[in-house]
């Protein structure tokens, strides 16, 4: 597949490594030449250095025969107007936009053919809110990733001293839970002589202390795989109702709407003095459950590992 992406951006950088794995032609436009050839050097892909609004620089990436735009610079409007004009000029059959506004996707006129001719939006900032919820719906887990319209989930725990299921084989733990639809898909496991790594996943595999395990299950298992293999009493976790949020942006009030609609208290903090760890960082989130006793660690929300996880999650573009 032939594909232009307009932004070399964090976004953008990380939209063209997936892309590139799977073999397509890849074009990235940018007004950053710097960017564009730390690409070039990174990844199997061309660089075109200059405006995405601008139709020559289009024809010079290739939009005649393009199969897919995906524009994801940093301004809303050049990806608007990037996506229009690949449309009347080039007629390419797909075209994607990061939009960060939400007043776009309320309107289907807007983005219509008539319209912007967008076929699909993404925003990261959204995608980024949908993922704290999960956090809070679940305090257990480290990551939360929905499949087939939210009816699967890939969660990610670590495992505790004295759970259930900890220091027992997969075997066993799908012989004691037959009625549960799940699968164990991967362990991250931490070694004090030897890189942390995947293990393979068989039957006979243990799953020890400090394991990190993948699990694909049901939505409506998730909060009991999640207390087997991280709480000693099996019990499900209480509700978050406490939620402080530090940064004052696109992302930051959104996250504390469950907590408000739930009862709980929900406090946001802004101001320009705040500490050099959280300036610029977009967003900090603290949950504290009513009665728990320990701290839960767990990856940052802004592409930062957390200690001795298995992987980042992306955070929006700056």
């Amino acid at each position: 597949m032939k594909i232009i992406i307009l932004g070399a951006g964090r976004v953008g950088q990380s939209v063209a490594d997936s892309l590139v794995s799977e073999r397509n032609d890849i074009t990235v436009i940018d007004t950053d030449a710097a960017r564009l050839r730390d690409l070039e050097s990174r990844f199997d892909l061309r660089g075109v250095v200059g405006s995405g609004i601008e139709p020559a620089v289009l024809a010079e990436a290739g939009a005649h025969d393009t199969d897919l735009l995906i524009a994801c610079a940093a301004q809303d409007e050049t990806n608007l107007v990037c996506c229009k004009i690949a449309q009347l000029m080039f007629n390419i059959p797909t075209r994607i936009a990061r939009v960060r506004s939400t007043g776009f996707k309320a309107e289907e006129r807007l983005v219509g053919p008539e319209g912007f001719a967008v076929d699909r939006i993404i925003c990261p900032e959204e995608s980024l809110t949908r993922y704290i919820g999960k956090l809070i719906d679940y305090p257990e887990a480290m990551q939360v990733r929905e499949f087939a319209g939210g009816r699967a989930c890939l969660v990610s725990v670590r495992a505790r001293q004295g759970a259930p299921m900890v220091s027992h084989t997969i075997a066993e733990l799908r012989e004691s839970n037959p009625e549960v639809a799940m699968r164990l898909v991967a362990i991250y496991r931490r070694f004090p002589d030897e890189p942390d790594r995947f293990v393979a996943c068989s039957g006979g595999t243990r799953i020890e202390p400090g394991d990190e395990v993948f699990v694909l299950a049901a939505q409506e298992n998730i909060a009991h795989v999640l207390s087997t293999l991280h709480r000693q009493d099996a019990r499900t976790a209480p509700p978050v109702r406490r939620i402080m949020i530090a940064g004052g942006g696109h992302v930051g009030p959104a996250p504390g709407a469950p907590a408000r609609s739930a009862g709980g208290a929900f406090s946001r903090q802004d101001h320009r003095g705040r500490p050099a760890a959280l300036r610029g960082a977009g967003l900090a989130a603290a949950a504290r459950r009513d009665g728990a006793a320990g701290r839960h660690h767990r990856r940052g929300p802004a592409g930062r590992r957390g200690r001795g996880g298995a992987g980042p999650v992306p955070g929006p573009d700056r």
